[in-house]
């Protein structure tokens, strides 16, 4: 803060911030018991790429407070 005409005006100022980074494990339910999984070597090939694309990940929650 400081005077902005002498005796007369003032201003002041005040800043409180806060940043956090929370991770978040996302978990996707693969559970296939009871499926009957094709034996088609063309379609297992392209159910083993999503399966891997849908792994466990972490993502990050920002927090800006």
């Amino acid at each position: 803060g400081g005077p902005i005409v002498k005796d007369k005006a003032f201003f002041f100022l005040n800043y409180d911030g806060q940043r956090n980074e929370i991770p978040n494990v996302v978990n996707l339910d693969q559970n296939l018991a009871g499926l009957t999984l094709p034996t088609d070597p063309d379609t297992q090939a392209g159910l083993a790429k999503l399966r891997a694309k849908a792994n466990s990940w972490t993502r990050g929650q920002d927090q800006d407070v």
